[in-house]
């Protein structure tokens, strides 16, 4: 009886043949399970890298939030350190004030506010007034600074300060001397040398030099008034007003 022939189909092959397929189909299951893998890994590397941005975008806004709490923080110390050393300053001044030297100055100064500085005034000539109206601008002025006037007629026999006021009539020098005569050397007096001059004529010449001559006067001022106007807004009468405020504040301080 012959063999078949190697090879031969009818024989079914050799065993090493069989081998051989049954490993490439292996090989090519192996193959189509790897990729499958990796593309299902691809989604779920995706997932986990979308999530690993998400905790750092957190962790930033976390840091950042934090730093502003940090710098709030840091104002609100800087503040209170303020108010502290504002609080010591206060607290310093306080006690400044409180001291006896102090106290006794400002018991002096509050005593002539409640009770008012006197002073009297004279007139010497026709005012139409006006006088009231200066005295009250300076009272206005000296109340803030913690001075009350208390105007007073004028009596030969006091020594309380006296307001001279002074209308120039005709020659200024014999007006002046007319109204200083009489005047007590013993009582402090400020001359208010009046110039008769109209509200509009702004630029007439006035001789401003001349001074009152007597032991008695503090200080002499130069003013413009009418007698229907008095005492208008302007420059020169503005400074009389703040000159003679000035003077009493020095004499109520030396009182």
């Amino acid at each position: 009886m012959s063999r078949p022939a190697y090879g031969d189909p009818s024989a079914g092959g050799a065993p090493g043949d069989a081998h051989l397929q049954e490993g490439r189909g292996r090989r090519s299951v192996g193959t189509q399970t790897n990729k499958q893998e990796e593309k299902e890994e691809v989604p779920r590397l995706l997932a986990e890298n979308q999530q690993l941005n998400q905790k750092v975008q957190e962790m930033k806004e976390e840091m950042s939030r934090l730093l502003q709490e940090n710098e709030g923080l840091l104002e609100k110390i800087f503040e209170k350190e303020l108010e502290l050393n504002r609080l010591k300053q206060v607290s310093g001044t306080a006690q400044e004030e409180l001291a006896p030297s102090n106290f006794q100055w400002r018991w002096r100064e509050i005593k002539f506010l409640v009770k008012g500085f006197p002073v009297q005034f004279r007139t010497t000539g026709k005012t139409g007034g006006c006088e009231r109206q200066f005295l009250k601008d300076v009272s206005k002025l000296l109340s803030r600074q913690g001075v009350s006037l208390k105007v007073e007629e004028f009596t030969e026999t006091s020594r309380h300060l006296l307001l001279v006021f002074c209308p120039i009539a005709s020659r200024m020098g014999t007006n002046i001397e007319s109204a200083l005569q009489g005047l007590n050397c013993d009582q402090k007096a400020i001359l208010m040398v009046m110039h008769y001059v109209p509200k509009d004529n702004t630029e007439t010449f006035l001789d401003t030099s001349r001074q009152g001559m007597h032991p008695a006067l503090v200080l002499t001022v130069h003013t413009r008034y009418t007698l229907q106007g008095g005492f208008y807004p302007c420059e020169m009468n503005k400074r009389a007003v703040a000159s003679v405020a000035a003077a009493i504040k020095g004499l109520v301080e030396d009182h």
